[in-house]
């Protein structure tokens, strides 16, 4: 069966955190960043991965609301490095953490880096979602 994604992940389910679910990212976004030179953001498809498919993932959120939706789901990670092109490695920007925003239908909507929480740095600024995983976390 076809995939209607031309890059796929396996995150963990927000409706069902012991198990995992296909998420993905549509052909036509990936050539569009690639036409407009977006390097950075291609390259940071490598953190979407870690966060999503290599256990980085340490705290996933449901009912955020962003500009193009009024629900989505936000993985929230913490990788100590950053990609800036294909080629260039630097360090993970200080107190952030890496956000990526998945649509009900799976769809990745976007990636970026957030800043910490100043009450809780574990928490992104500005979350107003519920926290799905982990478990019996404030």
């Amino acid at each position: 069966m076809k995939t209607r994604w031309i890059v796929t992940f396996k995150a963990i389910d927000p409706r069902n955190p012991t198990k995992t679910w296909e998420v993905g990212l549509f052909e036509r976004r990936l050539k569009m960043m690639v036409q407009q030179g977006h390097d950075a953001k291609l390259a940071q498809l490598k953190l979407v991965e870690e966060i999503l498919e290599k256990g980085g993932t340490e705290r996933l959120y449901g009912g955020w609301s962003r500009a193009e939706t009024d629900d989505c789901f936000v993985y929230v990670g913490r990788p100590n490095h950053n990609w800036t092109s294909l080629t260039i490695e630097t360090p993970a920007p200080k107190g952030c953490l890496f956000l990526v925003f998945v649509l009900p239908d799976g769809t990745i909507a976007d990636w970026t880096w957030r800043q910490c929480s100043e009450d809780d740095p574990s928490c992104p600024s500005g979350v107003t979602g519920e926290l799905l995983w982990p478990p019996n976390q404030t």
